[in-house]
């Protein structure tokens, strides 16, 4: 329909797509999957009273969550059994572990780093 039949009867012809197929950029993008980005995961506080309750930090890890245990408060005994529980699943799993304050430990699942403004300072 030309230019001037459109303003005589007021009928817009609607468009039609030339071509419907996927380019092959389009068919790549489609193939990708989405990343995420650590900084969007979900963090667990856990203030575990014994071993049992330990296995549920791994499980943490394991489901790509960091996760924050408090061992304040509890005997010297389970704290070293807590520890060393965690350190063979660090070194089996392949997580970190870092100490953030007293009796307080910060577990990262493989892939995400934890940084102090040290580190980012050092890197200027």
């Amino acid at each position: 329909m030309s230019y001037v039949k459109t303003l005589k009867n007021g009928e817009i012809n609607a468009k039609k797509a030339k071509n419907n197929k996927l380019t092959p950029y389009d068919k790549f993008m489609a193939k990708r999957k989405a990343t995420t980005l650590p900084y969007r995961k979900n963090m667990v506080l856990f203030s575990p009273q014994n071993l049992t309750e330990a296995r549920l930090i791994i499980d943490a890890v394991k489901n790509k969550k960091g996760a924050i245990f408090n061992v304040a408060n509890r005997d010297a005994v389970l704290k070293q059994r807590l520890l060393d529980f965690l350190s063979g699943a660090e070194y089996s799993l392949g997580f970190s572990i870092k100490k953030i304050d007293v009796d307080k430990y910060l577990v990262l699942p493989s892939g995400v780093q934890f940084l102090t403004s040290d580190d980012l300072t050092s890197n200027c």
